[in-house]
C-alpha cells in the first residue's frame, strides 16, 4: 500500500474528514512502483484561465523514462465569459473535454473560485469524481451548482497552514526519485478570493529523501508578498533551486506593489523560464489586459538588484512585429501549453 505523508504537520480536517486524504490518489499506482519520479510541470493552453499539470515518470532500470502521465492538476480552468473566444476549444464541448488526462485519476488542488480557474472541469464530466482540494471561500449561485456536482471535495483547513504531499517515494533505488507537492494558502485580504487562494510548489527530492533539489513555483492569482513560503519561509518550505516561476494572476498589474516587486523570487539564471498563462483573441486583445506591460517590466527588472526574468514563456502567443508583441515580449511562436522540466 502506497504512503501518504504530510511531513509539517497533523492535517486532522484533511485526513479525517470523509476518511480520505485528498491528495492520496494522485497516480497512487503509477508513482508507486520502481524507478519513478516527478517529471515536470505543463501549463495547459486553456486561453484566458489557468490550469497548470503535475506530470510523473516511470523510468526503466537505466534511468531513462518510459511514460509519463498527470498526476496531479492545479486548476482547470479555461477562458469563458467575455473572454470565451480565447479558448483554444470554444464552441466545442467533447474537445474542451478532452484536453485533461484522467488516467491515473490525478486529484485536482484549486486555487480559488474565479471561474477562469475552473471552467474547464465544468465541461469534464470526468472530473467530477476526481478527488478535490479546494480553498473554503465565499462563492455564488453559478459556482454553487458545479460544486454539486463534485463527489469528492474537501476544503483546505485554515490559512497560513502548510503542508507537504508525498507523492513519490522511491528513495534508495537507483533511478527514482523523491516528489512532493507543498500546498499553502495566500494569507492577503480575506475578502479577497485572489489574495487567499491555495498556493502549490511542486519539488523533487534527492534519492535518500534528505534535502529539496528543484522546485516550480504556482502561485495562483495571489501575489508573491501574501505566500508564506516566498515572504517569509516557515521551517519545511521548500528548497532548492527554481526550475521555473509562474507569473501570479496571468501576469496582472493587480494587487502588483512595491511589496510584490521585493518578493520576486530572484531568476537563478538567465534562462530559467518565466511562465505566463493567459489568452488573446485573433486581435491581440484580452479582456482583462493579461499580461500588463507595467508587471511584465517589473518582472524583467525582478527584485531591483538584477534578478530579472528574462526567459518568458507562453501559453499564448501573438504575430511577430505588432505593437503588443514588442510592449510586452510575447514570443512569436504557436500558442500552446508548455512544459518545465526540474
Amino acid at each position: 500500500m502506497a504512503v501518504w505523508v504530510d511531513t509539517v504537520g497533523t492535517v486532522t480536517v484533511l485526513l479525517n474528514t470523509g476518511g480520505w486524504h485528498p491528495l492520496s490518489i494522485a497516480g497512487q499506482a503509477y508513482m508507486h512502483t520502481a524507478n519513478t519520479s516527478l517529471h515536470s510541470v505543463r501549463a495547459v493552453d486553456v486561453g484566458q484561465g489557468d490550469c497548470n499539470a503535475i506530470i510523473g515518470a516511470r523510468r526503466n532500470g537505466g534511468g531513462a523514462v518510459t511514460g509519463t502521465r498527470i498526476i496531479t492538476y492545479f486548476d482547470m480552468g479555461g477562458g469563458c465569459g467575455r473572454c470565451a473566444r480565447t479558448n483554444p476549444d470554444y464552441g466545442n464541448v467533447a474537445n474542451m473535454a478532452a484536453r485533461f488526462d484522467f488516467a491515473v485519476n490525478p486529484s485536482i488542488i484549486l486555487s480559488h473560485w474565479d471561474k477562469d480557474h475552473y471552467y474547464g472541469a465544468v465541461n469534464a464530466p470526468t472530473s467530477h469524481g476526481m478527488n478535490w482540494l479546494t480553498p473554503r471561500q465565499r462563492i455564488g449561485v453559478q459556482c454553487a451548482r458545479f460544486v454539486n456536482r463534485l463527489t469528492n471535495i474537501q476544503c483546505y483547513p485554515a490559512a497560513g497552514n502548510a503542508h507537504r504531499y508525498q507523492i513519490a517515494n522511491q528513495g534508495g533505488t537507483a533511478h527514482g526519485g523523491n516528489g512532493h507537492i507543498y500546498v499553502e494558502q495566500a494569507t492577503g485580504n480575506a475578502n479577497d478570493r485572489n489574495l487567499n487562494g491555495l498556493c502549490v510548489t511542486a519539488i523533487t527530492r534527492d534519492a535518500l529523501d534528505a534535502a529539496d533539489v528543484g522546485k516550480i513555483v504556482m502561485p495562483g492569482d495571489a501575489p508573491y508578498q501574501d505566500i508564506p513560503s516566498l515572504a517569509a519561509p516557515p521551517v519545511g518550505a521548500p528548497g532548492g533551486a527554481l526550475a521555473a516561476l509562474f507569473a501570479y494572476h496571468h501576469g496582472s498589474r493587480t494587487h502588483f506593489t512595491l511589496a510584490t516587486r521585493a518578493a520576486i523570487p530572484a531568476a537563478p539564471t538567465v534562462n530559467t523560464p518565466l511562465a505566463f498563462s493567459y489568452g488573446l483573441t485573433a486581435g491581440n486583445a484580452n479582456g482583462f489586459g493579461h499580461p500588463h506591460a507595467t508587471a511584465v517590466a517589473h518582472y524583467r527588472t525582478g527584485n531591483g538588484v538584477g534578478a530579472g526574468w528574462n526567459a518568458r514563456s507562453n501559453t499564448a502567443s501573438v504575430q511577430p512585429n505588432t505593437t503588443a508583441n514588442a510592449t510586452l515580449g510575447h514570443n512569436a511562436a504557436t500558442r500552446g501549453s508548455r512544459d518545465f522540466d526540474f
